[in-house]
């Protein structure tokens, strides 16, 4: 399994999740059986500019879009995913529940760890 997490350009500093009043939006996309596409953006910011970096720029429409809100697990494909907001954490897991990648972000810091 794969999965991949995509911050917008923006994203990935300290006041980039704020609770200035942009609120953060998270976009889930199946990708295949075992891939799966997370995408960070702010709430007013639909998609990420192109800049050349990805050789395939659309993977169709997410089918889950998340705001900001209390923490839920979600099922989207073959994963299990578990949002929490406060602090921002996101944990992928397979169909039996195993977890199979995690992420967190610091608002204070800026730094996505995985």
């Amino acid at each position: 399994m794969s999965t991949s997490l995509v911050i917008a350009p923006g994203q990935g500093t300290a006041n980039a999740v704020s609770t200035s009043g942009s609120r953060t939006e998270i976009q889930i996309t199946p990708v295949a059986e075992h891939t799966l596409r997370l995408t960070l953006l702010k709430e007013s910011q639909k998609q990420i500019p192109s800049n050349g970096s990805l050789v395939k720029e659309s993977w169709g429409g997410a089918t889950r879009t998340l705001a900001e809100e209390s923490a839920r697990e979600i099922a989207a494909g073959n994963f299990r995913i578990t949002i929490s907001w406060h602090p921002m954490s996101i944990t992928v897991a397979d169909e039996h529940g195993q977890a199979v990648q995690e992420f967190g972000y610091s608002k204070d810091s800026g730094v996505l760890t995985f």
